[in-house]
């Protein structure tokens, strides 16, 4: 296990002053601090994630002055926060501006070199974050200054088009999408945006990906297909869609399910018809019978 290389709760009185003070946003504190001689980039050690430094706090909350503060006396403005394997960390100061929405911090930061494409374990680039948080401005200022709309989060491989089709931000995904961004792009396990998109509670996102060229016979690694998901969404306006395209009705997954016996099973009986009169099987109706104890092929 991957531990930090100052101990849990380790921060001196002086260092927990120097942390507190820029979440306060505390600005004649802070001076008075450095002025002894403090480290701008102090981690703080009390939690998890650990390694948050001033800069990332002041810079979370939108604290202005403290930052430009912290700037001028030279924090360094890409260094990223830890945590334990499975749990995230890599997030630097424009990740938790991002978070939060703070554009004339963010600014500052990207003004002072900040990584506009810093890849975190789990969130991915700032500009992922900011499309989670449906920060409109800051995805617009983020992708002026170069973020690039394609980049996956180490762990879970999301871009922030994924993100955007998860969460069902529409306004988010058209404007990625218009940016470029891959509509086909694969996470981790296979998934497509669009595969997110169906999921969501805004299935606005999912005719729209389905208009701007999303592979409708995409599977994720265990096999799940575009239209399963499609019919999982209950919306047998975006079945129907779906089918429109030609795809194969009776793909399998790795357990041997179709599309129908996702409807079956999820008690679907209007889209059980159209899948029907496309042609559709259940995995049961695919497999071939079996042949009789003791007997021989011809």
């Amino acid at each position: 296990m991957i531990m930090p290389q100052r101990a849990f709760n380790s921060n001196t009185a002086d260092e927990i002053a120097l942390l507190d003070a820029s979440i306060r946003g505390d600005l004649p504190a802070i001076k008075q601090l450095l002025a002894k001689g403090l480290d701008p980039d102090t981690p703080d050690m009390r939690e998890d994630p650990w390694n948050v430094t001033p800069l990332m706090h002041a810079a979370g909350i939108g604290h202005l002055e403290v930052v430009k503060e912290l700037l001028g006396a030279k924090a360094k403005v890409n260094l990223a926060d830890k945590s334990f394997p499975g749990e995230g960390g890599g997030e630097t100061a424009l990740h938790y501006a991002a978070t939060s929405g703070h554009v004339g911090t963010a600014r500052l930061l990207l003004k002072a070199k900040a990584d506009v494409n810093k890849v975190s374990q789990f969130s991915g680039t700032p500009l992922a974050v900011a499309v989670g948080e449906q920060q409109t401005e800051m995805v617009q200022l983020l992708l002026e200054n170069g973020a690039d709309y394609d980049l996956a989060g180490k762990e879970t491989g999301w871009t922030p088009l994924h993100v955007a089709a998860f969460e069902g931000f529409f306004e988010s995904a058209k404007l990625l999408v218009n940016r470029g961004a891959n509509v086909n792009a694969k996470d981790s396990g296979g998934q497509t945006p669009f595969m997110d998109a169906a999921h969501s509670p805004n299935l606005e996102t999912a005719f729209f990906l389905i208009k701007h060229g999303a592979d409708l016979e995409a599977a994720e690694l265990d096999g799940t297909t575009c239209l399963m998901w499609a019919v999982m969404s209950g919306n047998d306006k975006l079945v129907s869609e779906v089918l429109k395209h030609g795809v194969n009705v009776n793909a399998l997954d790795n357990e041997g399910q179709s599309a129908l016996d996702f409807a079956i099973r999820d008690e679907l009986p209007e889209i059980q018809s159209l899948l029907r009169k496309a042609g559709a099987k259940t995995g049961a109706e695919l497999r071939p019978p079996k042949r009789a104890a003791g007997s021989k092929r011809r």
